[in-house]
């Protein structure tokens, strides 16, 4: 994992003309680089990233995958996590995103969906 400016993750990969709300956040980025499988239900939020890294310099408030994530269960995206990213696919049974931005840049597959606010956006869905 790679902590981040928004700007560096910015200058890196260009996200903020794909996300709708330009990703100013005023927080910081974790990075993830490569392929991601969760094996279990997974709650996306800040917490669940300071438990692998403590030394986390400041709040955390855009999570960045470079690859795929496939999760075998149900993932949830909390509000406690400002904005989500996955430059390549995102798979899973089950995907509930509460008040939080989300970005998929590959394919969405999903077999439920609940986003009760819009605020996610696949750039190409099935």
């Amino acid at each position: 994992m790679r902590i981040l400016t928004e700007a560096a993750l910015d200058h890196e990969f260009g996200i903020k003309a794909k996300l709708a709300s330009g990703g100013d956040y005023g927080c910081m980025c974790a990075v993830f680089d490569g392929d991601v499988v969760f094996d279990e239900p997974v709650a996306l939020e800040d917490t669940y990233f300071y438990k692998l890294n403590s030394s986390v310099p400041g709040d955390v408030g855009t999570i960045l995958f470079t690859g795929n994530v496939t999760c075998t269960g149900h993932a949830s995206i909390s509000d406690r996590l400002m904005c989500l990213i996955v430059l390549g696919d995102f798979r899973a049974p089950k995907l509930s995103v509460f008040e939080t931005e989300m970005l998929v840049c590959g394919t969405l597959e999903v077999g439920e969906l609940d986003d009760r606010d819009d605020y996610l956006t696949a750039l190409d869905r099935r």
